[in-house]
């Protein structure tokens, strides 16, 4: 494998990793405070993305 798939594989890998976990997070934002600030979580959410 050259260095550059390498690199490409770990740069993949990472984003796939950030994509997963912020996903995980705002779920669990949204499943803690939904009555408190429904409006703004999803809000945010849509800025995010």
């Amino acid at each position: 494998m050259s260095p550059g798939m390498i690199t490409f594989i770990i740069i993949v890998a990472i984003v796939t990793v950030g994509r997963i976990v912020r996903t995980g997070m705002a779920l669990e934002g949204r499943k803690h405070d939904s009555r408190a600030d429904g409006g703004d979580t999803i809000a945010r959410l849509e800025r995010e993305n």
